[in-house]
């Protein structure tokens, strides 16, 4: 198979490592799937859905955290390609990094014929053998490698709703400046985009076999259905207990579209970032903010003396983004068609950081006294 036909592949399996949560049912409205959950496409049957478990870095060495992330990710990019490499292009996996330090892969048959439990088998020990034994060469880690680099670095949006993109990266770039310095979430938040890109390919492979326990089966099938309230396994909350990870207190963060700056251009001037309390933690489905709050018409009366208007009324959207599926935050920006100045886009979102149901938003997103915002970001 030629690398640049690979590469083109890898670009659309990886693009859901960095993709956002939504909301999500499937199986007619049974089911409510776990993250690592992907559609089916016609020709595709479920084969498993499967927990990775790796063993944890020292959650006290920032490099240490930052160098596991880049490597789950980078052979996560490489048991995409070698799972149909390996079964003839029979069996596809999508494998996403989750929950610091594991993995899980959503694996599938692609072509089913009435030998289909069979298939199923093949497609099992192929991942369960390039687990245990296979070991990438230079060419597929690189192409992970760039991969998880092109889909890390923070680019123009595009598209007929380029303000949906530039919420996200702006989320993003906010949460390093959100966490503590020193703590695990902050090292995961603030992992350079071009870390991904330069994977040492002997000390990659190095750290696979760290992986490898002799009798110790590394991955096993879970559910890919939540269970319902109450009945949660240990699949459904971090197998580690990590230290915890504050959050600064609610106020305004600066953020800079200026060259060498912290974001792209983007249509944005002003957004309001605050965390979600989503229950059950492991389901692809947003909670509160997005469900009570947006995508619907907001009235502010305006507190300043300077203001023109005494208030507006818009509507306002919102996107999530999930730090390592740990916690959840959503941001919450103006339609464009409704805030169509800067001082009016300002004003709305100095209103929305101030509204009584984002603060009580972000007290019960909170685990701490700390409440998980608003923060209020300015984009300059």
């Amino acid at each position: 198979m030629r690398g640049d036909f690979v590469f083109k592949i890898l670009a659309l399996a990886l693009l859901g490592f960095f993709a956002t949560a939504s909301s999500s049912l499937s199986e007619e409205g049974k089911c409510i799937p776990r993250n690592g959950t992907h559609n089916l496409q016609p020709n595709e049957r479920f084969v498993g859905l499967f927990h990775i478990a790796l063993n944890p870095p020292d959650f006290q060495d920032r490099v240490a955290i930052q160098r596991h992330l880049v490597f789950s990710q980078t052979w996560a990019g490489t048991i995409l390609e070698e799972v149909p490499g390996k079964t003839g292009g029979l069996c596809s996996a999508v494998p996403i990094t989750y929950r610091l330090p594991d993995l899980r892969v959503f694996l599938t048959v692609n072509s089913t014929a009435r030998q289909i439990e069979r298939e199923k088998s093949i497609c099992t020990q192929a991942l369960e053998g390039i687990l245990q034994r296979s070991l990438p060469n230079d060419e597929v880690i690189g192409r992970a490698a760039r991969m998880n680099a092109y889909f890390a670095k923070p680019l123009p949006p595009s598209g007929d709703k380029p303000e949906s993109e530039d919420a996200d990266t702006i989320s993003l770039a906010a949460l390093p400046l959100i966490y503590e310095k020193g703590s695990v979430l902050h090292a995961l938040a603030s992992v350079e985009w071009t870390s991904f890109g330069t994977v040492d390919a002997a000390e990659f492979r190095a750290w696979i076999r760290s992986q490898r326990s002799p009798g110790h089966p590394l991955m096993e099938a879970i559910s890919r259905c939540v269970p319902p309230p109450g009945e949660f396994d240990v699949f459904t909350v971090a197998p580690y207990e990590l230290p915890e990870s504050r959050v600064l207190p609610s106020g305004q963060i600066s953020l800079s579209r200026s060259p060498g700056g912290s974001i792209p251009t983007g249509p944005l001037r002003s957004a309001v970032i605050v965390g979600e309390s989503v229950d059950p933690p492991d389901a692809m489905i947003w909670s509160d903010v997005k469900n009570k709050y947006c995508d619907r018409e907001h009235t502010f009366a305006m507190t300043d003396d300077s203001s023109s208007y005494p208030a507006v009324t818009v509507r306002l959207r919102c996107s999530g983004v999930s730090l390592q599926d740990f916690e959840g935050w959503s941001i919450i920006y103006c339609d464009p068609e409704d805030c169509v100045s800067e001082r009016v886009e300002k004003d709305v979102a100095a209103a929305v950081a101030r509204d009584p149901e984002i603060l009580d938003f972000a007290r019960r997103s909170s685990v701490t006294a700390t409440p998980r915002g608003p923060y209020l970001v300015e984009i300059k």
